[in-house]
């Protein structure tokens, strides 16, 4: 028993090609994302651009797997977008930590992950739906559509909010 356990706690890459890709696409983004916490630090206006890139990746990347005729295509679009998520939560969290009130940063903790849920509970059925009706391709589609909302949002989140660290211009400045 303890041999068997021991096996299957770790898959080992050598077991199967995708439990190698996946592992890769994990450590890749562990590795940037790790370096773009570094770089930004508390400055909102650069981490919201880099939020805008990031979903604008992995919205290519999902209209790529619904695009692609061939399995190489596909496979890389699926580690980009994957790697796209994982370099993501972890900048969107620490995003919304440093640019909400401590008093107020549970509650919107909060409701991020519940709006996140719903959007899944409600999405996820509707866009299974299209896949059902339409197919696969006109589904995936549709959620790279349904990302597409958030790249204006989070431009304005970024423009609208003077950061601690004083790199955005001050309101109280002079104008010609």
């Amino acid at each position: 028993m303890r041999g068997r356990c021991r096996r299957s706690a770790l898959p080992l890459p050598k077991e199967s090609p995708s439990h190698a890709v996946t592992m890769q696409a994990a450590a890749l983004a562990l590795l940037v994302g790790n370096r773009a916490l570094r770089r930004l630090g508390g400055r909102t206006r650069a981490t919201s651009r880099t939020l805008i890139v990031l979903t604008a990746i992995g919205l290519f990347a999902t209209a790529t797997v619904a695009v692609s005729t061939g399995f190489t295509l596909a496979a890389v679009a699926l580690v980009v977008q994957a790697v796209v998520r994982g370099v993501s939560a972890p900048l969107q969290t620490r995003w919304l930590i440093r640019s909400t009130d401590p008093k107020a940063r549970a509650t919107v903790l909060s409701m991020y992950g519940q709006a996140d849920a719903c959007g899944q509970v409600v999405g996820g059925p509707l866009i299974g739906l299209i896949g059902r009706l339409a197919g696969l391709r006109i589904a995936s589609l549709a959620l790279a559509a349904t990302m597409v909302p958030t790249l204006p949002l989070f431009a304005q989140a970024g423009a609208g909010r003077a950061t601690e660290s004083g790199s955005a211009p001050s309101r109280s400045s002079s104008r010609p």
